[in-house]
């Protein structure tokens, strides 16, 4: 697939975005197309891939009307659901052991082991196929969408990306105090996301350049790993509540919910205090501090690296 790279005369970091979204973009068409598509490596790095330029789409939000970026996140967080429909029987598995290794509980044990066969009938279904045309449609959209907005952005765009940084930054920032103040359980899948799209933003502007963040990327990259583990504990509870009526007794239940709790306090209170290293900073603060960073980067300090990310 010939993807058109012509450049203007735009401002430095946008004509930098443009060039790594694309480079995201032509990895996910190939990948729809090579003989380990359906590999749960490639599908994870598929999935990866579209979270970033899920993020990407967040930093030139502020360059584009609200209906024309909210369509084009519409198209790929879609993309991202029919690449995600695969995961959840491999996070089952996995968390199922995690527990197993957490508790001494001879009951415990004993109902946690009550799942297990069921766990492995799951597991040992054949893999659902994924709809290729319904990824590589949207991907071939979404570079004609990106193509198109190079002629638009003005010499003076890297303004509105810091802009659309600081309120990433921003959102990520409330949905944490709304985790922990409200005491909202429902709020840390949505800070997951938040703080991932974070995470690649200013992964994006230390590869091309700009201040390398290193400290808050090193934090940034755990609060992930320990959200994406507290998710997953959500995934694995509303599945053996979903069983429970048919397969599993009540008692069975309650004892593994109470294990499942333990598990997600233990984990809360981890993301409590990296969360607060990783937020410090009041939106207008990260906002200035960026700004001051990232644009008194020269044009020729800039430069096109790969952008890809495996956190």
């Amino acid at each position: 697939m010939v993807v058109d790279t012509t450049e203007q005369k735009i401002s430095p970091w946008c004509r930098v975005l443009h060039h790594a979204a694309l480079n995201l973009l032509e990895e996910v068409y190939q990948r729809t197309e090579a003989d380990d598509a359906l590999s749960a490596e490639s599908v994870h790095r598929q999935r990866i891939l579209i979270k970033q330029l899920r993020s990407y789409q967040q930093l030139i939000r502020p360059l584009l009307p609200v209906r024309s970026i909210n369509y084009a996140n519409l198209r790929i967080k879609k993309v991202g659901m029919i690449l995600s429909g695969r995961r959840d029987r491999d996070v089952l598995m996995k968390t199922h052991q995690k527990l197993l290794k957490k508790t001494k509980n001879k009951k415990t044990i004993k109902s946690l082991k009550a799942l297990e066969d069921l766990l492995n009938e799951i597991r040992e279904e054949s893999p659902a196929t994924i709809p290729w045309s319904k990824i590589r449609q949207p991907v071939k959209i979404e570079i004609g969408f990106w193509n198109r907005q190079l002629t638009k952005w003005a010499s003076d765009s890297d303004e509105k990306l810091i802009q659309g940084l600081s309120a990433t930054y921003s959102r990520a920032r409330k949905r944490f105090k709304s985790a922990y103040e409200d005491k909202d359980r429902n709020r840390y899948h949505d800070w997951r996301k938040w703080s991932k799209f974070l995470l690649y933003q200013l992964h994006f502007f230390s590869q091309h350049g700009g201040p390398k963040s290193r400290k808050q990327l090193t934090a940034l990259t755990k609060l992930g790993k320990l959200l994406g583990i507290h998710q997953d504990l959500q995934i694995y509870r509303k599945y053996i509540h979903q069983v429970s009526a048919h397969d599993f007794s009540s008692d069975q239940l309650a004892r593994c919910d109470v294990l499942i709790r333990q598990r997600e306090k233990a984990l809360e209170s981890q993301c409590k205090k990296i969360g607060d290293q990783c937020f410090k900073e009041k939106a207008t603060q990260f906002e200035r501090r960026m700004r001051d960073k990232c644009l008194s980067s020269s044009a020729g300090e800039i430069h096109v690296a790969d952008s890809s990310i495996t956190p």
